[in-house]
């Protein structure tokens, strides 16, 4: 389903390592007849992107999920 937002005048990419973003923006800059706006989106606790532009290096966010089971007889 596609999901219009008000006021964002491009398409909202996912931007884990940046290799997806830059790939839709390339192309977009080849197919488009206009100029268009990329927006680079991730999730607030997996925000690797956003804070390796903050420090100006490349920085790894490790996130751990536990999973408990319980084995009954």
């Amino acid at each position: 389903d596609r999901i219009e937002i008000k006021g964002i005048g491009g398409p909202l990419v996912c931007c884990g390592g940046g290799g997806l973003l830059a790939g839709t923006a390339l192309a977009l800059s080849k197919l488009a007849k206009s100029s268009v706006r990329v927006f680079g989106v991730e999730p607030v606790n997996a925000c690797g992107m956003y804070k390796s532009l903050q420090v100006g290096t490349a920085i790894y966010i490790i996130i751990l999920h536990r999973h408990f089971f319980e084995i009954g007889a």
